[in-house]
């Protein structure tokens, strides 16, 4: 006598594999994560499928479990990574720029990718994957290495936008001859990872000290993570940054007090030396930092992600 039986899968996968190993059965949903979680121990890449990501075709990124949520990685800063960008300005990755809504950045809704599997703080160039302009969701998780937090961090959103709409609610980030402006915060930590130190309580786009475009040292950041009470009041202190700019500007971009080039990738570890940027410097993390007080962190790098399943 023979039979014939009939595997099923648990749920939470498009085939008959087990859900996130394979482009064949990717995870679809909150049960199809917790599966892979097990089978895998997470913390890597996986294969995803979601309505609004990647045409809703497997989509392969690198993926955590955590607190009922799957996070998958929409970006990585890497603060001494001065490749250039895929976008069409040619700076380097996360470079910052004036307003995000022109396609020539990293931080807007363009469709370009770098790095797009890279799996946490394997490597050390900066990222960009489909889930930074296709992938919405309420809540923010932050990995950190190299810096002064180095706990991962999860903030609950304001709203479920793409972090590329997040971005681009903001049209003009150097806000030149305006004077000192902190914009908009975006999300408050949740405790479900423990309390971070004050100056990473909550994340937000836009900080600029407002100077005109010809100074050699219009401050400027383009992601912000501070305390609750600087978007309050304009207050510049103690704030970390991703995307900053110390230098002029000319148009989009910023720009070297000469006017001939841009300004220096900034290499130095201020943090550890004590002192800060000068003039004519811009990189990708400055950590406590103060109008007149930017202070590069070349060693960080801080992975976000997004929750893609609740």
């Amino acid at each position: 006598m023979s039979y014939n039986i009939l595997l099923m899968s648990t749920g939470g996968s498009g085939g008959d594999g087990p859900p996130g190993e394979s482009s064949d059965s990717p995870i679809e949903d909150a049960a199809g994560a917790a599966e892979w979680n097990t089978n895998t121990g997470g913390d890597q890449l996986a294969w995803i499928k979601k309505s609004g990501i990647n045409g809703g075709a497997p989509l392969q990124v690198y993926c955590q479990w955590s607190n009922a949520y799957l996070w998958g990685a929409a970006a990585r800063f890497a603060g001494g990574d001065s490749t250039a960008s895929n976008a069409s300005g040619g700076k380097y990755r996360w470079c910052s720029c004036k307003n995000p809504q022109n396609n020539d950045n990293d931080w807007g809704q363009a469709t370009h990718t770098f790095n797009a599997t890279f799996v946490k703080f394997n490597g050390t160039e900066s990222a960009r994957t489909r889930l930074w302009f296709e992938a919405q969701g309420n809540r923010t998780r932050l990995l950190i290495t190299g810096c002064d937090h180095n706990n991962p961090t999860e903030y609950s959103m304001t709203n479920s936008d793409t972090w590329g709409t997040r971005m681009q609610g903001e049209t003009d980030y150097y806000r030149n001859d305006q004077g000192v402006t902190s914009g908009d915060r975006l999300g408050t930590y949740h405790s479900n990872t423990g309390t971070p130190p004050d100056d990473w309580k909550t994340i937000g786009r836009q900080v600029s000290d407002g100077e005109g475009t010809s100074a050699t040292s219009n401050d400027v950041g383009m992601i912000v993570l501070c305390n609750q009470s600087k978007w309050d009041n304009n207050d510049w202190t103690a704030m970390n940054l991703i995307g900053w700019k110390r230098s002029g500007v000319s148009g989009q971009w910023p720009r070297h007090s000469n006017g001939s080039q841009d300004p220096t990738f900034w290499t130095e570890d201020n943090v550890a030396n004590g002192n800060n940027v000068s003039e004519n410097g811009m990189a990708v993390i400055a950590e406590n930092s103060d109008n007149g007080n930017v202070k590069n962190q070349p060693d960080g790098e801080i992975v976000l992600m997004v929750n893609l399943f609740n």
